[in-house]
């Protein structure tokens, strides 16, 4: 069963997208300036090491499908520090169920760009795009810009799948990065509260 988010949690408050891409902002980011945190994936293991957070700051996990089959361990061991984890399906949403507390799991609404799998921030954005949050401040996201797919990611972030299923090899027929980049593009410019970080701003404009 899929619980229902009131998004009414995030009026008036700020959030932060943490992505896993290697952003020259994240040295100086404050955190605990944030309501909510959302991070992706295998973040999962590195971000509570390398922040401690107020009681205030609560941390929504992105989970994509290769990642919870996968990993489901780390799902587990870092369940506690999790607000509640977002799935992109219900396969994924449906295992995750064997091993989570399940008021903490919810699934993603179905969307696409035309027709193509969505990446992580546009999946994001589409969830967010009716709320009326104070910040949404965007970072770690460079669209795979780099030249190798082990550099898109912070230190230690790719799992090893990652390197079989990825968007300069399998995946190029599931994503269009250009599709999403426009979508990004298109719903970050009508939204005032929207701050990206500089990467990012040079990619989309």
């Amino acid at each position: 069963m899929t619980n229902k988010i009131n998004m009414d949690i995030f009026t008036n408050k700020r959030i932060l997208f943490y992505g896993p891409a290697n952003t020259l902002d994240k040295p100086f980011l404050n955190i605990n300036d944030y309501d909510y945190i959302i991070i992706t994936n295998n973040l999962i293991t590195r971000f509570f090491d390398k922040y401690k957070l107020k009681p205030h700051c609560k941390v929504i996990h992105l989970c994509n499908q290769l990642y919870t089959l996968n990993y489901i361990n780390n799902l587990w061991k870092y369940e506690k520090n999790i607000y509640f984890f977002l799935f992109i399906n219900k396969k994924s949403l449906s295992y995750a169920e064997k091993y989570l507390e399940r008021q903490k799991l919810c699934q993603l609404p179905l969307f696409s760009i035309n027709k193509k799998i969505p990446l992580g921030l546009s999946r994001i954005l589409n969830f967010l795009k009716n709320t009326n949050f104070k910040e949404l401040y965007i970072t770690g996201c460079t669209f795979y810009n780099e030249k190798k797919i082990e550099d898109c990611y912070e230190v230690k972030y790719m799992i090893k799948e990652g390197k079989k299923n990825n968007i300069f090899s399998a995946d190029k027929t599931k994503h269009s990065l250009q599709d999403n980049i426009n979508y990004v593009k298109n719903i970050c410019k009508n939204n005032k509260n929207i701050i990206l970080c500089e990467e990012l701003l040079q990619i989309l404009y």
